[in-house]
């Protein structure tokens, strides 16, 4: 059985529900468009009957068993291509990869397909959603108003927690690596400097709720891993 996961680079979940998978005895190869051109190209082909493959690189996507979009990546050309043709550029690798994801979903047997990932990566309708599902879910306000975060947050919930609204990756400039910002615990100072770079990247603030474990499950059907 083989098993394509297409997310952005430096995904460590996805390294772990492959790990996961292969310990299970599954075929898992892991992609990213963000890898499209310098290290990967794309292509789809028809022949009079229809669909034939829709390639990344070497591997035809249509050949897996199982395709999971999690979080899929646009190519990544912003350094190779001149200013004045950047944008039309930009709009064909995305018109592209957007149909790639949709045949892939239409195509093989998809989980997460993309018209539902466009919707359910965004973090306010998660939220929603696991409410609606029955789980309890800590104070919450998603925001770029430093004065609704402290409407919001009495001074005895302080430090509270402050995450982004999507992952937020730098590469080093030593090229050592990357740095990445999950969770920042915040006092009440620390929001109120943060108020001109706030207003310019609305954020997700929480209560913060002291825990003994935390869990990162995946379910599909009746299955857990």
């Amino acid at each position: 059985m083989k098993t394509t996961i297409i997310s952005e680079p430096y995904d460590a979940h996805a390294v772990a529900f492959s790990y996961a998978l292969q310990k299970k005895g599954c075929d898992v190869e892991v992609i990213s468009f963000s890898n499209i051109p310098s290290h990967a190209v794309f292509s789809i082909g028809f022949d009079p009957e229809g669909l034939k493959q829709v390639k990344f690189s070497s591997s035809n996507i249509l050949e897996s068993d199982t395709c999971i979009i999690r979080r899929p990546s646009l190519p990544n050309i912003d350094q190779m291509v001149a200013k004045q043709d950047l944008d039309f550029a930009n709009s064909t690798n995305k018109l592209m990869s957007c149909s790639i994801w949709h045949k892939i979903s239409q195509e093989t047997f998809c989980i997460n397909p993309f018209e539902a990932s466009e919707i359910l990566k965004l973090k306010p309708i998660q939220l929603d959603l696991a409410v609606k599902s029955g789980f309890y879910i800590p104070k919450t306000v998603i925001t770029n108003d430093c004065n609704e975060v402290f409407e919001s947050f009495t001074d005895d919930h302080f430090p509270i927690l402050y995450k982004n609204l999507r992952p937020a990756i730098w590469a080093k400039s030593d090229g050592s690596g990357v740095s990445a910002q999950a969770v920042t615990m915040l006092e009440k100072d620390a929001v109120r400097q943060s108020k001109s770079c706030l207003r310019l990247a609305p954020g997700i603030f929480q209560q913060y709720i002291r825990k003994k474990y935390e869990l990162r499950v995946v379910v599909m059907g009746r299955t857990y891993f």
